[in-house]
């Protein structure tokens, strides 16, 4: 059923989807996956993800983290799912 959500309703104004970087950094980068390109990165601990989605009015419902996959930038995931208040 949770899953369902994930893919009929990526974001509206009952239920939000992210999937964020976990991590305490942030700050721009001048290459990325081998690649030059200038970017900016903002990683998220698991309590700043909870807070935000307190503070914007939504219940989370789901919160997972996991390792990056060999192919991925190697920081863990975390995904959330929140339903609005």
């Amino acid at each position: 059923m949770i899953h369902d959500r994930i893919y009929t309703h990526f974001f509206n104004e009952q239920i939000y989807h992210d999937a964020a970087k976990a991590g305490t950094t942030e700050g721009y980068r001048n290459e990325l996956l081998g690649i030059k390109a200038k970017s900016y990165s903002s990683l998220f601990t698991q309590e700043e993800i909870v807070t935000y989605f307190s503070q914007a009015g939504f219940l989370l419902e789901f919160f997972d983290k996991r390792n990056p996959y060999d192919f991925e930038i190697s920081n863990e995931r975390i995904f959330a799912i929140g339903k609005k208040v």
